[in-house]
């Protein structure tokens, strides 16, 4: 049995977008920053702090809930699938990606949006690892 899983713990760095597959799917996608401290070297020096950015897809229902609760600046929990995509650019360029397809998210910080509930938001439960299907997706 194989596996490709990813496990993030950061901060939501945009707003979701949301687009459509031509089957009419909900496509939602936002970005995650996780902060990485690195250790002084051996001859002295200073603790440095590495950011990194991570592209996260959410489809159907996750998607549907994600443009509800997601909000940039969120802190948030999110564990998925790995998956890689290519795409031509604007410049006919090839382009390659690494995206986290979530199965699952967790908002570890309060409603931003207006809603004056601020307890910290429950699990957003996903499907199987069959529960989406990327075939029709349009990028």
């Amino acid at each position: 049995m194989d596996l490709s899983k990813a496990t993030l713990i950061g901060n939501v760095g945009r707003d979701p977008e949301q687009r459509f597959t031509q089957a009419g799917k909900t496509i939602v996608s936002f970005s995650v920053a996780c902060n990485r401290f690195i250790p002084p070297s051996q001859d002295g020096g200073e603790r440095r702090e590495e950011t990194l950015w991570f592209n996260v897809i959410c489809l159907g229902q996750r998607a549907d809930q994600a443009m509800n609760l997601v909000t940039r600046g969120s802190r948030i929990y999110v564990e998925g699938r790995l998956q890689h995509r290519s795409y031509v650019g604007n410049d006919g360029q090839q382009r390659f990606v690494v995206e986290i397809v979530a199965n699952e998210f967790i908002m570890l910080s309060a409603r931003q949006r207006g809603d004056m509930d601020e307890r910290p938001m429950a699990a957003v439960p996903g499907g199987g690892p069959d529960s989406e299907n990327l075939d029709d997706v349009p990028f």
